[in-house]
Formats: structure tokens, C-alpha cells, sequence
């Protein structure tokens, strides 16, 4: 993701930052790009602005990303438990 977004997009100290022009701080790109939060329609907002993209493929990677975590979780170590029945 790092690459893709440095190399790719060109993103520089114009996009980044802590002035009011900023589109992303430091710490909320890292924490984005390392995979510690979720792309957020907020972020999408301003992924899509620094990359010249469309919001919708910012959310549609993350829906596809939740989609494939809830398929695998047994692979992520989270098991299913199944739900208690009611007589």
C-alpha cells in the first residue's frame, strides 16, 4: 500500500503534514497504510482527493477486504462459535 500510494500517486510533504492544508497527518497515513484502521469514508474522501481517484474504490477495497476476513476468520485464528439454540 505504502508504494502504491508514494510511488504511484506521487504523494509528497504537500499531502502530508500538520498545516490545515494537509490532507493527511503523518500519523493517520501510517496508521492507514500499516494496517492499523480501516479506510473510513472520511479517509476514502481524502484518498481519493490526493490520488485523483474515486472514493468508491477506496470503500470498495475495504468491503472487499472485510469480505475476505469474514470468510477466512478460522484462518485469521478467530473461530466461529456457534450461536447457543433456544428450546
Amino acid at each position: 500500500m505504502f508504494n502504491l500510494l508514494f510511488n504511484t500517486y506521487s504523494l509528497n510533504s504537500r499531502w502530508l503534514g500538520t498545516k490545515p492544508t494537509a490532507v493527511f497527518t503523518r500519523k493517520a497515513l501510517s496508521e492507514f497504510v500499516n494496517g492499523k484502521v480501516k479506510c473510513s469514508h472520511a479517509m476514502a474522501r481524502r484518498l481519493s482527493e490526493a490520488t485523483g481517484t474515486g472514493v468508491a474504490i477506496w470503500i470498495n477495497m475495504q468491503a472487499k477486504l472485510d469480505t475476505w476476513e469474514a470468510e477466512n476468520m478460522e484462518l485469521l485464528g478467530d473461530p466461529i462459535v456457534p450461536l447457543p439454540l433456544q428450546a
